[in-house]
C-alpha cells in the first residue's frame, strides 16, 4: 500500500502513447471511482485526509484526481490514487460468516502523470511490485482501459 505521502517510496516509471490531454485523463478517471459494494478498484485524489488507507471493511471518501499546475521545477502533473481492496488473509474466506466487504483491507497506489508531448505521457507509480501493478483488475489495467 505505498503512497507518495510516505517518507520513502520506491517508484516505477512508465511511458505510454496517448493523444489524451491530462484533463481528458482526469475526467475519465473521475468516471471510475472505487466501489466498495462490489470491491472494484477505482480512481480518487491523493488526499490523505480521512483516506481510510489500511483499514478493513471501509471505502475511501469520495474525491477526484487533481491536476497541479507547472512550477519552476516541475511540469503540469495529474495526481491520482488508485484504491483497491487487498485480498484477505489465507483461509479467511473459508469461515462460515465471511463477508468480503467487511474483511478486506483498503489499499492504494498513487500515480503521477505528465504530458511529455502531444502523443506521449510519462507516469510514476508508487510501487515497483509487478504483481501489484499487473493485476488484471489493477492500476495498469484501469489505465489501459482509460487510455
Amino acid at each position: 500500500m505505498p503512497t507518495m505521502s510516505q517518507e520513502a517510496v520506491k517508484v516505477q516509471p512508465m511511458y505510454s502513447r496517448s493523444a489524451m490531454t491530462l484533463e481528458e485523463i482526469r475526467q475519465a478517471m473521475s468516471e471510475c471511482p472505487p466501489n466498495h459494494e462490489n470491491l472494484t478498484g477505482g480512481w480518487a485524489s491523493i488526499n490523505d485526509f480521512q483516506s481510510n488507507l489500511g483499514l478493513v471493511g471501509v471505502a475511501p471518501p469520495p474525491s477526484t484526481p487533481v491536476i497541479h499546475p507547472a512550477t519552476d521545477t516541475l511540469p503540469e502533473m495529474l495526481k491520482a490514487r488508485f484504491y483497491y481492496w487487498a485480498m484477505p488473509p489465507a483461509g479467511m474466506s473459508a469461515h462460515p460468516n465471511y463477508n468480503p466487504q467487511s474483511s478486506r483491507r483498503l489499499a492504494a497506489i498513487d500515480v503521477m502523470i505528465t504530458q511529455v508531448d502531444s502523443s506521449h505521457i510519462g507516469m510514476l507509480f508508487s510501487t515497483r511490485t509487478q504483481q501489484v501493478l499487473r493485476k488484471r483488475d489493477g492500476v495498469v489495467a484501469s489505465l489501459q482501459t482509460i487510455l
